[in-house]
């Protein structure tokens, strides 16, 4: 008996998680009912309707998050001055702000302008910081291109 997994469902060893039988689950939400298809367009659609800039507002966001994610990861790898707290708390500020402003906007909040505001602002320090890192590869140079492109855009 496996009590981690509701009787009379399986296992999907690709997506790791179980599968439950259609129409089980609150209000049938588990089987793909509304919630979940809501979930499934959240990155690919949601903004018809909106005005261009505030879709290419998102689009800065996501590229903006997308880079300094992977920058995080260039730094843990080269060590030193890549690493120091003060800059990876900013790349970290960046990379969340910038997925909740994304976040903010998607889902038409009136409080998204605030949010983006300060968005402009993390983005802007973080630009500061990459710029004070060595840079032989550009990785640095690439990763403040977008947080400067998020800050205009917002």
């Amino acid at each position: 008996m496996n009590l981690l997994r509701p009787a009379g469902s399986s296992f999907n060893s690709a997506s790791r998680r179980p599968e439950l039988p259609a129409g089980s689950g609150p209000k049938g939400r588990i089987s793909g009912g509304p919630a979940m298809q809501h979930s499934s367009q959240h990155h690919t659609h949601g903004t018809t309707g909106m005005s261009p800039a505030m879709q290419a507002c998102i689009e800065a966001c996501g590229q903006c998050h997308d880079v300094c994610l992977t920058t995080v990861q260039h730094c843990l790898q080269h060590g030193g001055q890549h690493v120091e707290p003060a800059h990876m708390t900013i790349m970290m500020d960046c990379v969340q702000i910038c997925e909740t402003a994304k976040d903010f906007m998607l889902r038409g909040s009136r409080l998204h302008a605030q949010v983006c505001r300060a968005c402009a602002e993390v983005c802007e320090a973080c630009v500061q910081s990459c710029e004070a890192i060595d840079d032989p590869d550009g990785t640095m140079r690439a990763c403040a291109d977008a947080c400067r492109r998020m800050a205009q855009a917002a």
